[in-house]
């Protein structure tokens, strides 16, 4: 027996009966495994000891992923992305090296990406959204670096994310209780968190914070008489103010008032492209030139020949980005191809299933925010973790993307209705 409701967050949870046998066990089962899916700390080929642990649970969940609407497609999109990284790499293994340890590595990031999704779905029979976000960034704040990037920046390459998902779990869950003290708290932490990356020069972060903060601020107007009326009006309104945050944060980034660190990247950039997207993500050119030449993509583990590089650095040199240095040459193209970009690095090792694999859960993302934003439900919580999913699918490499990406995508599915037949 199943008890079914929709929380006030705009997802819908399945409750297992008070009664049912081991209950207890498997949901300290379940809240121990997403605590150790949030902890990043890694093994060895990209594997965590949260990925071994869900594996362990293979059995306990997984068929969950049928529950929820798209879940099908979710897992067929899976598996067909698996399948077409090994296929192009053996295909690319007669003109590039296929470096065995960056196979795996790739493929053990992806499969714990899903395995992610998975044991989330599984979870959230019995723990509400809020509870679940709680626990995964209490795993991330407990594998937080002090060294690397985060020496010189402890907040935006250590803290932020993971304190942001904590306390915005918690304004979850007074908003669970109780619609305006859950909508003040939501604008309170994202308040908080927006004037930390303010202080902290994260350009993004403080720009994916104003536009979550408006989105709950657009909830508290009333609702339209229809949720597709609605869902047009919140369209038109996310579109108006995510370009009005760009004019407004290039403003304020050249004015300095994110720094005089991001005034001098933002002037730079403006001045080589003209735009603060492609000056600042050179990137991008690169992933389209390399699209251009190879459009089928590269595959799993395949390491990058010179007529590559030659390629994707004539791509950067377009927009008077001058790409003979260290980070093309080392991070970018040294060992495997890292393009920046989740979507670009799904599709440089899995080809166009990769592509379309990450323009649907951009597209996911999109759907989610139209029409929970529509029907007055969305938590600041879930919409911090879609709107910076897709940002993170446009500009962040799919190593960094991960841990939010999977607790967006885990959170933001839908269980069918009573009545909806199980096949798609």
């Amino acid at each position: 027996m199943t008890q079914r409701h929709i929380t006030k967050d705009g997802l819908r949870v399945a409750r297992w009966d008070e009664g049912y046998p081991g209950r207890q066990i498997t949901g300290a089962l379940m809240l121990f495994s997403v605590l150790l899916l949030g902890n990043r700390e890694i093994l060895d080929y990209n594997a965590t000891i949260g990925y071994l642990f869900a594996a362990a649970l293979l059995p306990l969940w997984i068929m969950e992923f049928r529950r929820y609407r798209a879940g099908n497609w979710f897992a067929a999109g899976a598996v067909v992305c698996v399948i077409s990284g090994l296929w192009l790499a053996a295909f690319s293994s007669q003109s590039h090296e296929v470096v065995a340890s960056t196979l795996l590595g790739a493929l053990a990031l992806f499969l714990g990406f899903v395995v992610t999704v998975m044991v989330l779905l599984w979870a959230r029979r019995i723990f509400p959204v809020w509870v679940l976000g709680l626990v995964y960034g209490l795993g991330m704040l407990s594998s937080i670096s002090t060294g690397g990037l985060a020496a010189g920046n402890f907040w935006k390459y250590a803290l932020a994310t993971p304190l942001t998902v904590i306390g915005l779990s918690l304004a979850a869950g007074i908003l669970a209780r109780s619609r305006a003290a859950g909508r003040l708290a939501d604008l309170l932490m994202l308040a908080v968190f927006a004037a930390m990356s303010l202080l902290n020069d994260s350009r993004s972060m403080f720009g994916t914070l104003l536009i979550v903060a408006a989105l709950v601020g657009w909830q508290v107007l009333p609702r339209g008489r229809s949720v597709r009326n609605s869902m047009v009006r919140s369209f038109a309104a996310l579109g108006l103010v995510v370009v009005a945050l760009y004019n407004v944060g290039t403003s304020m980034a050249l004015e300095g008032m994110l720094g005089e660190a991001a005034a001098e990247r933002s002037a730079m950039q403006l001045q080589m492209s003209g735009s603060l997207l492609l000056g600042g993500r050179p990137e991008l050119m690169a992933t389209l030139s390399l699209m251009a030449n190879q459009p089928m993509g590269y595959g799993l583990g395949v390491d990058p020949q010179l007529s590559d590089i030659m390629v994707a650095k004539q791509g950067m040199a377009s927009i008077g980005y001058n790409p003979d240095n260290g980070y093309v040459e080392r991070f970018m193209f040294g060992h495997q191809f890292e393009l920046h970009s989740t979507a670009a690095d799904l599709w440089v090792t899995m080809g166009i299933p990769g592509l379309v694999f990450a323009l649907a859960l951009g597209a996911g993302c999109v759907l989610w925010i139209l029409h929970a934003v529509a029907a007055r439900e969305a938590s600041a919580l879930v919409l911090f973790l879609a709107v910076y999913s897709l940002w993170n699918l446009m500009f962040s490499p799919f190593y960094s993307a991960v841990p939010t990406l999977g607790l967006a995508v885990g959170l933001m599915f839908s269980l069918r209705s009573e009545r909806e037949p199980s096949r798609e």
